[in-house]
């Protein structure tokens, strides 16, 4: 019950990131339930930005590598780990 509460809890503040505003710092990013994580991130996200503000890591975890492959649009694939 408690990890499906802390994912529950993980995508609603991922979402609330994301939700509204300036698309540039819009953010869906999943995590994969096996120390990683994937998604999208506008134009006005950094590295720094993900591993701090928009951390998708579960149970305490942290950031640990972080890649963002621009889009044309100007926005971000993003895929990450977690340690």
């Amino acid at each position: 019950m408690t990890k499906k509460f802390g994912l529950l809890a993980c995508c609603l503040a991922l979402t609330a990131c994301g939700g509204g505003g300036d698309p540039a710092m819009q953010m869906s990013v999943k995590y994969d339930g096996e120390g990683g994580f994937s998604g999208t991130a506008g134009s006005g996200w950094t590295e720094e930005d993900i591993r701090t503000i928009g951390n998708p890591c579960l149970r305490g975890e942290r950031v640990g590598n972080v890649i963002m492959t621009p889009k044309a649009d100007g926005s971000f694939d993003v895929r990450g780990t977690c340690v």
